[in-house]
């Protein structure tokens, strides 16, 4: 069976759907604090929509520290019982941010239906999913791509200084400038940003000292064939 997106749930689709939100909402502070996990639906007393909006806070102790990663999501009109689709919107200078997020948009998941290994099962949800795309932004992230899983010298960790820069330089301050500008597609969580980028300077400073030995040098990745020119005077402003 296709998954079908024409934002037309059957009944039991629909409530499904609702049953999730209903649980999100339940324990939203809960998934905002302990999970790094904030989502907007556009649901209300008179509109229904499968579309959602879905943002990840990078982990801690990890490259991806405080790093905004916002995704576009829209339930199948046949939902449990096949999975969302999922697009990552967080992107810039044509950086592989990680092997499973695809520089086009794709989220490459087994459970999304998009890559191989343990399928989608009905009693997935949106936490669950969330849950497990924040699980792999880790260290030494490349260990993800297939051939790599236990690869861990200064190859691997060059493409994690990389990812470093990419989340300070596109993770957070161009999410920041997005919502200044009033870009639409950072509005629903501007609230939440503001307030994790505030707890968070520190940290984002710390991070980009450790960019320092690489500053005003053009690296190239020893994956995905991309350059990046680390400016860490840039990312002080």
């Amino acid at each position: 069976m296709k998954a079908v997106f024409k934002n037309k749930p059957n009944t039991r689709a629909k409530s499904r759907i609702l049953y999730d939100i209903k649980n999100i909402e339940k324990n939203q502070e809960n998934l905002n604090k302990q999970e790094g996990l904030y989502f907007k639906f556009n649901v209300s007393s008179v509109t229904f929509s499968t579309k959602y909006s879905m943002l990840i806070i990078g982990p801690d102790d990890s490259p991806y520290v405080g790093g905004f990663y916002l995704f576009e999501s829209q339930f199948p009109d046949q939902y449990p019982f096949l999975p969302m689709k999922i697009k990552s919107i967080t992107q810039g200078g044509d950086i592989r941010k990680h092997p499973n997020l695809y520089r086009c948009g794709k989220c490459c998941f087994s459970f999304l239906g998009t890559w191989t290994g343990p399928p989608w099962t009905a009693c997935q949800n949106p936490t669950t999913v969330g849950i497990s795309m924040r699980s792999v932004l880790t260290n030494n992230p490349i260990n993800n791509e297939p051939g790599w899983e236990k690869k861990n010298d200064a190859v691997t960790k060059l493409y994690e200084t990389l990812i470093r820069y990419f989340n300070i330089k596109y993770g957070v301050i161009e999410i920041l400038k997005g919502i200044t500008q009033g870009i639409n597609k950072y509005s629903p969580f501007k609230t939440a940003i503001i307030d994790v980028f505030k707890r968070k300077y520190t940290t984002y400073k710390n991070e980009i000292k450790k960019l320092n030995h690489l500053n005003k040098t053009d690296v190239k990745s020893p994956v995905y064939s991309f350059n990046v020119y680390i400016d860490c005077d840039l990312l002080n402003k």
